[in-house]
């Protein structure tokens, strides 16, 4: 499967300058904080602006409505889940290093990323079996990851039984 088309997120507009990106930042970092506390439809729009020291006006400059903020959330989540697979999986970090500690190193990385950020994980999940382009980021984020780690095991074919 292709990677998410980035035409897709179109309706947030990018923002300008280094102040712009900060709001930006500020406002993805509260909606994320908040889904720890509360499923998303009890986040409001007056809630994440004030939790991302913003304005309604700088959150409506950007995203037409709260799910806008979601869906490019989700894409920020995505973008990082595959660099972070990238850097975690590197051949070269695991060079010698036997097939078992590096399963339970990687099993327990995500799994702890599970806990980090489960409100969040929750809502993706959530997304998923109703949202396509949900559903194609997350595909693609576990489809790079899933290939990293074949390349792992194949590297360390003669240790499976």
């Amino acid at each position: 499967m292709a990677p998410p088309n980035p035409a897709e997120l179109q309706w947030v507009r990018a923002p300008q300058q280094a102040r712009s990106h900060d709001t930006l930042a500020r406002l993805l970092d509260a909606a994320e904080a908040m889904l720890e506390e509360a499923p998303w439809d009890q986040c409001t729009v007056a809630a994440l602006v004030a939790r991302g020291r913003s304005s309604i006006g700088a959150f409506y400059a950007r995203f037409p409505d709260k799910d806008s903020l979601l869906q490019h959330l989700h894409q920020r989540r995505s973008t990082d889940g595959v660099h972070t697979a990238d850097a975690a999986l590197a051949s070269e970090r695991w060079a010698g290093v036997p097939i078992e500690p590096l399963i339970r190193a990687v099993v327990a990385f995500v799994a702890q990323d599970y806990v980090d950020h489960a409100g969040l994980h929750r809502e993706i999940v959530r997304r998923n079996s109703t949202d396509a382009r949900f559903r194609e980021r997350s595909a693609h984020v576990a489809g790079h990851v899933v290939r990293l780690m074949a390349l792992l095991l194949e590297e360390r074919r003669q240790e499976i039984d």
